[in-house]
């Protein structure tokens, strides 16, 4: 694979549940992440870039694909089935609940993990893969594509090589690269009786930059902590801290 995605390199991670922001642990076979970056164990998904996982059986395969039903085209885009006027991808929900479960709880566990807007996936099977995109509104996936064809190649080179809004990242969200003592500082004078002991945890050691669009104001955030449950539709599913230095206050979002 790394020929062909020269900015990213993949860890076989098939061997060890890997601990998560939502306080659960995953365990995908395959996660790429940047070139010559080392995950660490507090969470790794915090900086994945696409998870994957390997199906050694081709009716592992939870999708259908009949010509009669489905409708799909792998170069233009995504596919989709219509039947009797219902959308339907699933060939036997129930047989195939802990696949599917398998790939929602990776994609959920990696935007809660990161500030995206979607992220991508791959399922791989004897014969053939597919590629999933997932966002806060559910998961579009491709039909299948040979692993013999030049398309699944081409799909990870052009991600390679892609711009991070492309690649999922919410772009209004920065690393902060101010004085990170004094912002400390001024967290810890603006805490309140309610925020725990843990208001300094781990989850707000790495601190972002969020500059709103429809003014000048940015604001110091924590990374997302995890609200609700683990569901990966909807906008009620993360919520974090955010301090502005000007006025000094303190949001929540």
């Amino acid at each position: 694979m790394t020929p062909y995605c020269p900015t990213l390199t993949g860890h076989n991670t098939s061997q060890e549940p890997l601990k998560t922001s939502l306080g659960t642990t995953v365990k995908p076979d395959i996660i790429l992440y940047p070139l010559n970056f080392q995950p660490t164990k507090v969470d790794p998904l915090s900086s994945a870039e696409i998870t994957g996982e390997v199906k050694f059986e081709k009716d592992e395969d939870p999708f259908t694909d009949s010509a009669r039903l489905a409708i799909y085209n792998v170069r233009s885009g995504y596919y989709r089935l219509r039947t009797e006027g219902t959308w339907e991808f699933v060939i036997d929900p129930a047989k195939y609940l802990q696949n599917l479960g398998q790939m929602a709880s990776y994609a959920t566990a990696h935007l809660c993990s990161q500030f995206r807007t979607h992220v991508f996936s791959f399922l791989i099977f004897p014969s053939h893969a597919r590629l999933m995109k997932w966002d806060r509104a559910g998961a579009v996936f491709t039909g299948p594509i040979p692993l013999k064809d030049s398309l699944l190649a081409e799909f990870f080179w052009r991600y390679s090589y892609a711009t991070p809004e492309q690649r999922g990242y919410d772009c209004i969200v920065k690393p902060f690269h101010g004085n990170l003592h004094l912002a400390k500082r001024f967290i810890i004078e603006q805490l309140g009786p309610y925020d725990g002991d843990d208001s300094l945890g781990s989850h707000e050691v790495s601190l972002h930059e969020v500059s709103m669009p429809s003014s000048l104001k940015s604001y110091i955030v924590s990374r997302p902590s995890h609200l609700g449950i683990s569901s990966l539709p909807s906008w009620a599913t993360r919520v974090f801290k955010a301090w502005s230095f000007w006025p000094q206050t303190r949001s929540y979002y």
